[in-house]
């Protein structure tokens, strides 16, 4: 199999996975912060709840308003809960980080065999251009 049977195989493959690992990698750390950012934003309201049911008392309304805003929050809790057990663990990203570094290394490799490459066309360019000119 010549270089250039080579590129032609390979290249469309490298094509490909080189931008869907870095979008995976990307839409998991994005992931991660938001569900972080989320989870705080809910404990910030939950400490407000705390506040409303010391300061409510024996106010059965102010309790039934705090029962149900608790609630709400439960339910907030388990579907962020359920989102994060979908994400890629550590030890996906990690598994994802060696594969695009793999890859990096086998595009630089075709990238210096594709320069020598040119390199031999344009030779053969111009010595059949100077074959045409006499």
């Amino acid at each position: 199999m010549s270089i250039y049977e080579l590129q032609q195989l390979v290249g469309p493959i490298l094509s490909v996975l080189v931008p869907l690992a870095g979008a995976i990698y990307t839409w998991y750390a994005t992931q991660k912060a938001a569900a972080r950012k989320e989870i705080e934003g809910i404990g910030k309201r939950l400490d407000a709840v705390e506040l409303k049911i010391v300061a409510a008392g024996h106010n059965s309304t102010a309790l039934a308003s705090v029962g149900a805003e608790l609630e709400r929050h439960d339910r907030r809790i388990q579907s962020m809960e359920d989102e994060l057990k979908h994400l890629p663990d550590k030890e996906a990203v990690h598994e994802l980080k060696i594969s695009i570094v793999s890859l990096e290394g086998t595009v630089k490799a075709m990238d210096a065999q594709l320069t020598g490459l040119n390199r031999l066309v344009a030779n053969v360019d111009s010595y059949l251009r100077k074959g045409d000119e006499k």
